[in-house]
């Protein structure tokens, strides 16, 4: 397990090389300057953050990843699920990017989060083919 995530600039930026893999671990973290999850297949494989907020609040949550419209012809992507230990979960829906190596910063719903140490996970709850490759998630103060 990781040391707690902190705030930077009142931001949370929970990056995959943080991370700690669950699950079959048929998906695999790259190293290098990419860093990234890949080969996100199996609905069991999750990743687990411990994060130390600031402050209880009301966090937007931005995620950084890539994701082509279709592989082989058919749809991929998927819907994912963030869950606070003891608290609020959200599902997401992660809409395409332009290829695998299209990274982008999508702007999602927001979540709440206590003023104490939590753990945030990230599991898919619907994958078509492939989820995406995930390089970070941010959670910002909600204006």
């Amino acid at each position: 397990m990781f040391p707690p995530v902190k705030e930077k600039g009142g931001v949370l930026k929970l990056d995959v090389a943080d991370a700690t893999l669950q699950g079959n671990h048929n998906f695999k973290r790259t190293t290098g300057d990419w860093k990234v999850i890949q080969h996100w297949y199996h609905p069991k494989d999750y990743l687990e953050w411990t994060a130390q907020p600031r402050q209880a609040g009301v966090y937007t949550v931005r995620m950084n990843y890539a994701l082509p419209k279709e592989m082989n012809g058919q749809p991929i992507g998927g819907e994912v699920e963030m869950i606070v230990s003891g608290g609020e979960s959200k599902r997401f829906v992660v809409v395409p990017t332009s290829g695998w190596g299209d990274f982008k910063t999508i702007t999602f719903d927001t979540i709440t989060l206590p003023s104490t140490a939590c753990t945030i996970t990230i599991r898919p709850v619907k994958i078509l083919q492939a989820l995406f490759s995930l390089r970070f998630v941010e959670l910002v103060p909600a204006k």
